[in-house]
């Protein structure tokens, strides 16, 4: 179990409070970690040294008007709005 899970658990069965999680994958904003993709294709970009591309084979085209990307501001207008 994660910690928010665990979490929620616990209130719920301590108050009686029904929480939901909710849980971010690949979300870019400023402090993003140094690992994610855009960051390693900026970094390699800026060394001049090859971007590694994974799947190729299986990677499906977007369609017109979806994000590449999901960045902080759109999470926080999603949610909060």
């Amino acid at each position: 179990m994660q910690a928010d899970e665990l979490i929620s658990h616990t209130y719920h069965n301590i108050y009686g409070m029904s929480l939901t999680g909710l849980r971010f994958f690949t979300v870019y904003g400023p402090w993003g970690r140094p690992d994610m993709a855009a960051f390693k294709f900026a970094k390699n970009i800026m060394m001049g040294a090859n971007i590694t591309v994974f799947q190729v084979d299986h990677v499906l085209q977007p369609l017109p008007g979806t994000l590449l990307f999901t960045t902080i501001p759109i999470i926080i207008r999603t949610v909060v709005y």
